[in-house]
């Protein structure tokens, strides 16, 4: 009692007292009640339907590739949901167009692209089944319409096991993600959620992990399928910074091989976790 009395002083001297710049580097201890442990290790991937939402083609690889190659190995049938449609992910696309007409041109030439890049990444994972939202890439929203496509895939695919962006994600479409799949639980429009296994994985933004994932022996794989992402790879080394996530969260692990890192809930749990960061923005 006592405990949840002062957690609540903290969190209302936090939003209210403490400078904006602070927050970004604070609010997660206030969203946690227990203190941190060593993640667990997951060791079964038989699980035989699995789901991922990835904001933007690549997110898939980065965010959980190598667990998704275990997953396949061991059967399971995968099915990525991209919610954007990728056509503002070259940043310089504005300046080498010279009219409107043009722009849109090269803008369906690069969402066309990227999703090969994503068939191509998921043909070495080993997994076909891809579907694509096509909401505003960099602008990404939740609405009803978005809430009742994403209830439509899991009742279709029933999935056992739910990769998603973490709700601590910079990134505002990888946030909206996270969002998005909380209001979900709260619309109550997917049995099937309540019964699934929520793994938010991270991309942007270190997690504060709960599990771990050995993908040693897959780990060249994963890099091989990011490697088919050659549009993005052109503005950011993410072979670099993707190998370095997944050597540092060998750390509890003795420092040895590659791993990945989840933090694992319920579907509720999701969404009142969500709910308390909403609140503390």
């Amino acid at each position: 009692m006592i405990g949840n009395v002062f957690r609540a002083i903290i969190r209302k001297v936090y939003r209210h007292l403490l400078p904006q710049e602070a927050k970004n580097s604070l609010h997660v201890w206030t969203m946690f009640d227990i203190p941190d442990r060593p993640p667990d290790v997951i060791n079964t991937f038989a699980d035989s339907r699995v789901l991922v939402l990835a904001p933007h083609m690549d997110d898939e690889v980065v965010g959980c590739g190598g667990t998704l190659r275990l997953h396949a190995l061991a059967g399971a049938k995968i099915t990525v949901l991209f919610l954007t449609d990728g056509r503002s992910s070259d940043p310089g696309l504005v300046e080498q167009c010279q009219s409107e007409a043009e722009l849109r041109t090269a803008e369906a030439d690069l969402s066309a692209l990227r999703k090969q890049e994503s068939r191509d990444a998921a043909q070495i994972l080993g997994y076909d089944d891809l579907l694509f939202l096509d909401r505003p890439d960099g602008a990404l929203t939740v609405d009803q319409a978005l809430i009742h496509q994403l209830a439509e895939v899991i009742e279709q695919r029933q999935p056992q096991i739910i990769y998603f962006p973490c709700a601590l994600e910079l990134h505002p479409d990888h946030w909206a993600a996270s969002k998005l799949l909380a209001l979900l639980v709260e619309a109550r429009l997917s049995p099937a959620l309540t019964a699934a296994c929520c793994r938010a994985y991270e991309a942007w933004t270190p997690l504060p992990a709960n599990r771990l994932v050995d993908i040693s022996d897959v780990f060249d794989t994963k890099l091989e399928a990011l490697r088919m992402f050659t549009s993005q790879l052109k503005h950011v080394d993410y072979l670099r910074t993707t190998t370095g996530l997944n050597a540092y969260r060998a750390m509890t692990r003795d420092g040895q091989g590659y791993w990945e890192a989840y933090y694992e809930v319920t579907a509720a749990q999701h969404a009142e976790l969500v709910r308390r960061i909403a609140q503390a923005r």
